[in-house]
């Protein structure tokens, strides 16, 4: 039987919330492991399909303190305050975080 993507991603988001294992989840729902993996693959993919296709302003500001190196602005609405010391790969993972967590209003 196919499922709907709207089914899949209801059922993927269901099992996230719902504290049981993906095994323990799909035998519950009666689902194949394989299946429910598949559909989680797919998802990825259109989550990245999206992502790659969709771009924010982001602005960098030096601000006028002397305890902060910069200031990101991430589509006018995320400001993420950054120290001389704070790394490339925890910049990169507030973005990315950021970017997930708000839905921005279309630029233009």
């Amino acid at each position: 039987m196919k499922t709907k993507q709207k089914d899949q991603v209801a059922l993927l988001e269901e099992q996230r919330t719902s504290g049981q294992t993906v095994r323990e989840f799909c035998e519950r729902k009666g689902i194949s492991i394989e299946r429910f993996k598949w559909w989680q693959r797919a998802q990825r993919r259109r989550e990245l399909d999206v992502a790659a296709s969709s771009f924010l302003p982001v602005i960098v500001e030096k601000p006028q303190d002397d305890h902060t190196a910069c200031r990101i602005v991430v589509g006018g609405l995320v400001s993420i305050e950054c120290r001389s010391a704070t790394s490339r790969h925890l910049i990169s993972g507030s973005l990315s975080f950021a970017s997930r967590q708000h839905t921005f209003p279309p630029q233009g």
